[in-house]
């Protein structure tokens, strides 16, 4: 069972009458930036905490977490329907900008730069930290 947080909130609990999203979609695979969308009714109990960019919206599966994600898109679509998008970490590195140019070095020092790079463009919510970078490359 999937279970959404915003911020330690519950957002939806399919069970619970009040805390609940309409038709929510969670969009996966390996190497994608996860998504979700959902509509939510401007009565949840918990609608206006929701502030779009924030990294709050945590989803669970059998209490689980699998996914920390940021509300991208919020809006209304009836009159008391909003639908929500959100986006996982992983499509932070679609914030920041890296322009073109040659490059010499090892396949770490090239990741190093472009995670240096995306860093300095962007708040520390958005930042990555590197770990360890296995790959090698003889001719550099």
């Amino acid at each position: 069972m999937y279970t959404y947080e915003y911020y330690g909130n519950p957002l939806h609990l399919p069970k619970d009458q009040d805390r609940y999203l309409i038709k929510p979609v969670i969009n996966m695979g390996k190497n994608l930036s996860w998504t979700t969308t959902a509509k939510i009714r401007n009565t949840h109990p918990y609608f206006d905490e929701i502030k779009p960019l924030k990294y709050g919206l945590v989803i669970k599966k059998n209490g689980k977490i699998i996914s920390r994600l940021r509300i991208t898109k919020f809006k209304q679509v009836f009159e008391n329907t909003y639908s929500l998008y959100a986006e996982d970490k992983l499509a932070a590195l679609n914030d920041s900008q890296c322009r073109p140019g040659n490059f010499q070095g090892t396949p770490e020092e090239l990741f190093t730069w472009f995670i240096d790079n995306h860093n300095s463009q962007l708040t520390d919510e958005q930042k990555f930290i590197k770990g360890t970078v296995t790959v090698t490359d003889p001719n550099n």
